[in-house]
């Protein structure tokens, strides 16, 4: 079988985003087919896998004009190569490229949903993004969701899901990375992913000023970017000054995903405090 997919950057554990997870996920799928095939602006081929690479024009406005273009350009040209287009990433240009190959060129499509946190507040960008996802899911032969828990609040969102078309593939940890090392010190504790509001941060320093009474030694690694470019990271700083606390968090940073799971090693405590959606209350 012959499968097309997307990634803006197909670089691998280098990557200290999403993209790194994503990409392993596209090797071990490679071994399972006669070939995928990789749309995508950077990367590598590698046994099983073949890059389609797109040029993208990396100013304000024509860059996403240019990579929905391109993206559903990738499947339509290659329709006689390819068995199935599967989006995996969940953003506007690979949602309409998922819904051109269908429409277009009768494809089998398979799309996953990973959440619908992208669809809050209710801006206008965010209401054509919704107006976007219907339409790929009405285009969808397979929607692959992470948990039943899931399908309500993707109703919330895309009404027109056949359920019938729905299967379910729990997330997955890389055991043979992702294992426990020496015993770690105590108290030392781990949040890793976006530094913002949503996840959580602000109450995670607040959470730590109680801590510190207690253990004086606690110590918060806080490894993330912030979508803000800094602004938000110091206004957290700011705030752990002035609970008295800004001895005890240090901020990491970005870190590529190979190098992760020795911090996960270090810590004996790893810490998620995201402000989930109304569907996700009381599921944890």
């Amino acid at each position: 079988m012959r499968v097309l997919t997307f990634i803006t950057s197909f670089i691998g554990l280098s990557s200290a985003s999403l993209e790194a997870q994503i990409s392993e996920e596209y090797v071990r799928l490679s071994r399972r087919l006669d070939k995928l095939i990789v749309v995508t602006e950077k990367g590598k081929a590698e046994e099983n896998i073949e890059i389609h690479k797109t040029h993208l024009i990396h100013i304000p406005k024509i860059y996403g004009f240019t990579k929905i273009l391109l993206f559903s350009l990738a499947p339509l040209r290659r329709r006689k190569q390819i068995d199935c287009v599967y989006v995996r990433t969940f953003s506007p240009p690979e949602l309409i490229s998922l819904w051109a190959s269908k429409r277009l060129a009768g494809l089998p499509t398979v799309l996953l949903i990973a959440g619908t946190w992208l669809f809050e507040p209710k801006t206008m960008k965010n209401m054509i993004f919704r107006w976007i996802l219907c339409r790929a899911v009405s285009a969808s032969d397979r929607i692959i969701l992470y948990s039943p828990h899931i399908l309500g609040e993707v109703k919330r969102y895309a009404p027109n899901i056949v359920e019938n078309r729905v299967r379910y593939i729990h997330n997955a940890v890389d055991a043979n990375r992702f294992k426990p090392g020496e015993r770690p010190p105590s108290n030392s504790l781990l949040y890793v992913g976006r530094v913002n509001k949503k996840k959580g941060v602000e109450d995670l320093i607040h959470a730590m000023r109680n801590l510190v009474q207690k253990f004086p030694n606690a110590k918060l690694f806080i490894i993330g970017s912030d979508p803000t470019g800094g602004a938000y990271i110091e206004q957290v700083k700011e705030l752990a000054h002035k609970l008295g606390v800004d001895n005890n968090i240090i901020f990491v940073g970005s870190v590529p995903n190979r190098e992760m799971p020795s911090y996960y090693q270090k810590a004996s405590v790893f810490l998620f405090a995201s402000h989930g959606g109304k569907a996700y209350h009381g599921q944890s």
